[in-house]
């Protein structure tokens, strides 16, 4: 399989084909994103040197969220939407942000039916603290 733009443009794309696959397909994609998120992402998407970087540097636990939220969201065909500035704005804290969020759901009832809805939402920030001002500087700090 092709590799895809780290961008909004390559996220689109690569959910395009993806989900257009037969389900066993779709479910084989999801499974290799939750076995090993980070080989998966440099097997299918490319980064430059930098975003490599930045990669091996993620923390686990975000590496951990992004391979169950990636993997649910590719297995139930939901929309995986990527932001990214297109200019850097001087940050007050120095640095990247990278931001998770998910309002991915799931239901099913006694019969075995199962819906699932919402979407996984990765963003790229800097100068959290003007942009994610309900996170505490201190617990940044930690990491």
């Amino acid at each position: 399989m092709k590799k895809y733009q780290f961008s909004q443009t390559g996220i689109n794309a690569m959910q395009t084909d993806i989900y257009a696959l037969q389900d066993e397909a779709v479910y084989a994609f999801a499974a290799e994103v939750a076995k090993d998120f980070k080989r998966w992402a440099i097997t299918y998407l490319a980064f430059t040197a930098s975003q490599l970087r930045d990669l091996s540097n993620l923390n686990e636990q975000s590496i951990s969220f992004l391979a169950s939220q990636g993997s649910f969201a590719i297995r139930n065909r939901r929309p995986i939407k990527f932001v990214k500035p297109t200019d850097i704005i001087n940050s007050s804290f120095g640095d990247k942000l990278v931001a998770l969020s998910t309002t991915l759901s799931a239901v099913s009832n006694r019969e075995g039916r199962f819906s699932a809805s919402g979407e996984l939402v990765i963003e790229i920030t800097y100068g959290c603290k003007q942009h994610y001002p309900e996170v505490l500087e201190h617990e940044l700090l930690a990491y």
